[in-house]
């Protein structure tokens, strides 16, 4: 022994034996069916020699004309229809149909007729056969190899609990399918339909805000009581070359706290408009309309009251804008004409 070799060959691919099976029985004119070459070469379990004697066997069992039914009997193989037929009894839950095949099975052992199973399952998968789903495949798959391991003396009862087994999992099948259709009616249900709209332009125009409320925002950020009292007693005017124009009727205590806070409110307004930025705080014009009302009511010409009247107002709209001591001198002299 220490001066022998030990060779480890392969097995030769059932492929290749497959063809060369063919040439040999077109060169003998014998007739065959290709699916019954298929059983002799997986016989042979990849040797050549055990192989070509199971074909020297099947020509003379067959009598020059090989066929998958004479095959199966000559190997004790189950016919490949009968496979199909049982795996449609399992899938369509037909348990007469999967009893009396459980019945036939029981002149085979157990172990090949779950090998057949296997090979049927296997040569669906390889060839895409839409017989089985993908989650049919991938369940049957394993509970033949389980049931491979459940082999014991009684082989009917493996069989019964195989198929018992299958015909559960095909019926999961029928539960996913229906989550699946619960899950799309929710999202029907649920979800509010769309109906598209042509695209508007957008409308919103963007307010764009002017140095004064600028200036009061800067304000309120430093100093609240002083924003809320410049506030109160300013108004914008105007914003031109770098200077802001407000009006002020400050008066007592909200005068004495912008006099004090008039110097912050410059150095925030430079701040964000440039050190040559100024203020310029124009008196707003006071009216006392209790004694213009008075004065109306002493005059007796009615023509005179009205255009007293019209006078007021005009002078309460053009306070904002005018310099106070003009505006009254237009007033007055709509009045009463040129002094």
């Amino acid at each position: 022994l220490s001066r022998t070799q030990h060779f480890r060959f392969k097995q030769i691919p059932q492929s290749e034996i497959l063809n060369h099976l063919k040439k040999i029985l077109l060169k003998e004119n014998v007739k065959f069916e290709e699916e019954a070459l298929k059983f002799i070469a997986r016989s042979g379990n990849g040797s050549l020699r055990d192989t070509l004697t199971l074909l020297d066997q099947a020509i003379i069992f067959c009598q020059n004309e090989i066929s998958i039914s004479k095959i199966t009997d000559m190997l004790g193989f189950l016919d490949p229809q009968k496979i199909k037929a049982f795996y449609q009894a399992i899938l369509t839950k037909d348990k007469e149909k999967v009893f009396a095949y459980l019945e036939e099975l029981q002149d085979y052992e157990a172990s090949s007729v779950i090998d057949e199973m296997l090979f049927y399952l296997k040569e669906s998968f390889f060839a895409k056969s839409t017989e089985f789903s993908t989650l049919i495949y991938e369940r049957f798959f394993r509970i033949l190899s389980k049931a491979k391991n459940m082999l014991c003396d009684d082989d009917g009862f493996t069989l019964c609990v195989m198929a018992f087994m299958m015909m559960e999992a095909s019926h999961l099948k029928e539960i996913d399918a229906q989550i699946q259709e619960i899950k799309q009616e929710n999202i029907t249900n649920t979800t509010p339909k769309i109906t598209p709209s042509p695209i508007m332009p957008n409308l919103e125009k963007k307010i764009e805000k002017n140095a004064y409320e600028i200036l009061l925002d800067s304000i309120y950020d430093r100093d609240f009581d002083l924003a809320e009292c410049f506030k109160q007693s300013t108004k914008f005017i105007s914003f031109e070359s770098n200077t802001l124009n407000i009006s002020s009727n400050a008066q007592g205590q909200n005068r004495d706290t912008l006099n004090k806070g008039f110097k912050l409110i410059q150095e925030l307004f430079k701040a964000k408009f440039g050190e040559n930025a100024k203020i310029n705080v124009q008196k707003a014009l006071t009216i006392d309309e209790n004694k213009l009302q008075s004065l109306t009511q002493e005059l007796p010409n009615s023509e005179n009251k009205n255009n007293i009247q019209s006078s007021i107002n005009m002078l309460k709209e053009g306070a904002k804008k005018f310099d106070p001591q003009e505006d009254l001198k237009e007033a007055l002299k709509d009045c009463f004409g040129e002094p």
